[in-house]
């Protein structure tokens, strides 16, 4: 009896054994996929927020270029808009003065050029505000100062046509009263337009 009492004994001791390790083997295999599991979404994680900053810079080079983009148009319709400006006065003293001088031009002439001046101021009116919406506070106050010359030399190239119209004998007043403010208007124009250069090169250099 007591042979088969120890024989039990020792029958059962295995099994516990055997059910021991395969209970700790099966633990074994399950931590380790749990780890590989959470290794595998630790790196998938890893992964999107890499491509996520990936996407950010790239949204904040694409906003960038187009802000870029914008001042760069901004400028050139303005200093645009400026040029035919300044040709359109050109082209009045010109027809003015050979219309006072008797050279063929006739009161006609005066009157489409002066025409196509007040158009072209009211262009430029327009670019200066729209440009507003591109530039920084002190370029924008820089291209109102433009605005009040560019206004100045109108009404001076307008005095002259007149006066070149009505034959007065003291045109020459309004002419040189003209050629000072053309002058002052031409040498602030070209300031602001190697001050744009500048900006525009600097964030160009910027974000690249």
């Amino acid at each position: 009896m007591d042979q088969e009492v120890a024989a039990l004994w020792a029958a059962g001791i295995g099994v516990a054994g055997a059910v021991v390790s395969a209970v700790v083997a099966i633990y074994a295999v399950r931590k380790s996929a749990a780890a590989q599991v959470e290794s595998a979404a630790a790196s998938g994680h890893a992964q999107v927020q890499a491509a996520l900053a990936g996407a950010r810079m790239q949204l904040a080079g694409q906003r960038d270029d187009a802000l870029w983009q914008a001042r760069k148009s901004a400028y050139a319709s303005f200093l645009g808009a400026v040029e035919h400006v300044r040709m359109c006065v050109v082209h009045m003293c010109e027809v003015a003065g050979a219309y006072e001088e008797g050279r063929g031009a006739s009161g006609d002439d005066l009157t489409e050029a002066k025409k196509n001046l007040d158009e072209s101021f009211k262009a430029l009116w327009f670019r200066e505000s729209l440009l507003r919406l591109s530039v920084e506070e002190e370029e924008a106050r820089s291209a109102e100062e433009i605005m009040l010359l560019a206004r100045r030399v109108v009404e001076d190239v307008d005095d002259y046509g007149w006066a070149s119209w009505s034959h007065q004998r003291d045109s020459e007043p309004a002419w040189l009263r003209l050629k000072a403010s053309k002058g002052e208007f031409e040498g602030r124009v070209t300031a602001w337009a190697e001050a744009a250069r500048r900006t525009l090169a600097r964030d160009e250099s910027a974000s690249s």
